[in-house]
């Protein structure tokens, strides 16, 4: 048994082992999403594409050294993020796909060199140390999956029996919400951009109360905006796809629910369960979407450049159609803008620029600067537009907010990543009641 088992790891069984490690390490930090028939889908059609090019190279007579060539391809694909932060690591410089092209291409033929020069003994070895390398960190992220699936169970009932406050509900004011993602607080555009916002200014002439600078529980997207839904849940969660999971029974709404509100959600993240507005490729919403993101596949039918910035007009367009038929019964509505967030498409009079800003950390931070505030401008002057064409809005309950701070050109742990824009409107205002709001996720225990 042991020298049948020997024979096996002496072949090259690892290409095929890098496709089961993808899909465990893929599946891993969202288990509850796994679906078998797309798991055992995926890994025929790695198999299969592995297989009928090391076929095809056999028939042709080269395929001494196709086994390299595969995995380099196959790493590339599959594991594109990883392979340019580690080139961006080593060669201290922002990759590009041509130059990381040529590294890869240079590693192989090193690669063909290396083998060419050693013995079928040599080769067996290091297959079989491949082959033990893989099956180990299969097993490992395998048994990692399990125990943070076991941990979010606990956060799980954490959140179903936590005993919160209820939320008063004592009027049937509509309510509006409208998130700008990334926006900074006042204070910090003043400090780290030298830019006066001029929302503020806007904003306080209509009644406003507007915040100097409120932070965030996190200075991360989905795990505020969970935390916010959720009724300031502060427990760590493993990952983010663990936050769009509670996210989806949003206590928030749940109570608003009961207290006769109607819900209506224009963001691309499942509130409430409801549907997204648009797929964005940087965002999972099933097994397969989980699979293929962060790797080179969804280039083939994503293109980031127009999905996020038809995003961002799709909601302004349905937000301004849906206040104009807001009828008797409450309604609380939420929209989501990817404003200012970079990519930074367009400039303060909306018009797309021509160099679109992909990544922060691949420019200039004067650069960065000016088109966030640009994008900024041009942000503002939507919020603007929508609150001036909301049917009586100042009988209606407003927020204008952002999720957390400008992170782009911040490191790790500055305070002033998590301090975010906030604004908030509805009549007979109590800005006593409102100066007891000392975290974004708090906001909703004090507009009743």
């Amino acid at each position: 048994m042991g020298e049948k088992i020997n024979r096996w790891l002496e072949k090259p069984l690892f290409v095929y082992l890098l496709g089961l490690f993808f899909l465990v390490y893929r599946t891993s930090p969202y288990f509850a999403s796994f679906q078998l028939h797309i798991f055992l889908l995926f890994f025929a059609i790695y198999s299969s594409i592995t297989y009928m090019v090391i076929l095809s190279t056999k028939k042709f007579g080269f395929s001494k050294y196709i086994i390299g060539w595969i995995m380099f391809a196959w790493c590339t694909v599959l594991f594109k993020d990883l392979i340019f932060e580690i080139a961006e690591i080593l060669f201290s410089i922002n990759i590009r796909v041509n130059q990381l092209a040529y590294i890869l291409i240079f590693l192989c033929i090193l690669f063909y060199f290396i083998r060419r020069r050693q013995s079928i003994l040599f080769t067996k070895k290091a297959n079989q140390i491949l082959n033990i390398f893989l099956i180990f960190f299969i097993v490992t992220i395998f048994l990692s999956t399990f125990k943070s699936n076991e941990q979010e169970k606990l956060h799980q009932a954490y959140i179903d029996n936590k005993d919160r406050p209820q939320i008063k509900i004592n009027s049937s004011r509509d309510i509006i919400w409208i998130l700008l993602d990334e926006y900074a607080a006042p204070a910090c555009l003043t400090s780290q951009f030298h830019f006066h916002d001029g929302l503020v200014d806007s904003l306080q002439k209509k009644g406003f109360y507007v915040f100097d600078s409120l932070p965030s529980r996190y200075d991360n997207t989905l795990l505020s905006i969970n935390s916010l839904f959720n009724l300031d849940d502060t427990i760590s969660i493993s990952n983010y796809m663990y936050a769009a999971h509670y996210l989806k029974q949003s206590k928030w709404v749940q109570q608003l629910k009961q207290g006769g509100y109607s819900f209506i959600s224009l963001d691309f993240l499942p509130i409430d369960s409801n549907p997204s507005l648009q797929s964005l490729p940087f965002f999972s919403d099933n097994y397969a979407n989980q699979i293929i993101q962060n790797t080179a596949m969804p280039i083939l039918w994503f293109k980031l450049s127009a999905s996020v910035d038809k995003y961002n007009l799709r909601i302004i367009q349905s937000l301004k159609s849906i206040i104009q038929k807001i009828d008797n019964k409450p309604v609380f509505i939420w929209a989501h803008l990817l404003i200012p967030h970079f990519p930074f498409y367009r400039n303060e009079y909306g018009k797309l620029n021509e160099k679109i800003i992909f990544n922060p950390s691949a420019v200039a931070p004067e650069e960065v600067s000016q088109a966030y505030k640009s994008y900024l401008i041009y942000g503002n002057s939507i919020v603007l537009d929508i609150v001036n064409k909301i049917p009586q809005w100042q009988n209606k309950t407003i927020i204008i907010s952002g999720d957390h701070g400008a992170r782009m050109l911040l490191k790790s742990g500055d305070p002033r990543r998590f301090a975010t824009f906030a604004a908030i409107f509805y009549p007979g205002m109590d800005t006593t009641e409102l100066k007891k709001i000392h975290y974004l996720q708090q906001i909703p225990f004090h507009l009743h």
